[in-house]
């Protein structure tokens, strides 16, 4: 058996099966970036006007720092059950692909 190509073909397998699971991570990565838009624009525009110190600006956006690292926690949660369901998969697949079923 060749394996390059068993490899190959696990990789495509994972590729086309899991792709979604990928999409999801991206998205929510993007939409916890864009939940936090409003309140960086109101900030930065405050401190920029001069109508906050740059201390309040500093303890503000370390506010929304943490909001933002809580967001991403919950998706390296998913992302590492997507990770074990993915080495799941593979292992699968070789084992199938090294002993068909007759």
């Amino acid at each position: 058996m060749n394996v390059d190509q068993l490899l190959k073909d696990t990789a495509d397998f994972l590729c086309s099966e899991f792709s979604p699971n990928a999409a999801d991570v991206a998205e929510g990565i993007h939409k916890a970036l864009s939940a936090s838009k409003e309140s960086i624009a109101e900030l930065v525009t405050g401190r920029t006007n001069g109508k906050i110190s740059e201390d309040d600006f500093a303890y503000e956006l370390q506010r929304e720092a943490k909001v933002f690292e809580t967001e991403l926690l919950t998706l390296q949660v998913i992302a590492k059950a997507t990770v074990v369901k993915m080495c799941d998969a593979a292992i699968r697949f070789i084992l199938k692909s090294v002993n068909p079923i007759s």
